[in-house]
């Protein structure tokens, strides 16, 4: 998948050892991608994914070893760091990126947990509470100007 930023392109493409991980062009034209950040080091891949943008910054999902997390990159190894545990594609809406996670409660039950980042810091919208064991997948979505949680549970 292919995500352009202004003049620079992102891709998850394979590495030499058959793996996905973060690439970009610098400019658009070059023939050459280079690595962004190797985020999960070694043979495994990182799977970048889902992205998304605000400005000069892109967002996405990958996994460094913890599992899903979401990831902002200003397209420097420097400037992309990971912001938090993600279950859901990042969604942009009014200036700011909004993501999932899971909460476990003592009874064993799930709830999904909606986050608002504006660029520098993660504040909770809303909590789902969805009384089930286990959620596979949360799809973020603007419906009628309001952000709709589609949980897909187990």
């Amino acid at each position: 998948m292919n995500f352009f930023k202004n003049t620079q392109a992102f891709l998850r493409m394979l590495s030499p050892l058959s793996i996905f991980m973060l690439f970009s062009f610098q400019s658009m034209g070059q023939s050459v991608a280079t690595l962004v950040k190797d985020i999960k080091a070694g043979s495994l891949s990182s799977n970048p994914n889902n992205f998304t943008s605000i400005g000069n910054i892109a967002y996405f999902k990958a996994d460094d070893g913890t599992g899903s997390q979401l990831w902002k990159s200003d397209g420097t190894e420097l400037g992309t760091v990971k912001i938090g545990q993600s279950i859901s594609n990042p969604l942009v809406y009014n200036g700011s990126v909004y993501y999932c996670t899971k909460y476990f409660q003592t009874d064993g039950y799930v709830n999904a947990i909606l986050w608002k980042h504006n660029g520098t810091v993660s504040e909770v919208v809303d909590t789902v509470k969805a009384n089930y064991y286990n959620i596979l997948n949360v799809d973020l979505k603007i419906i009628n100007s309001s952000i709709a949680i589609d949980v897909l549970f187990k």
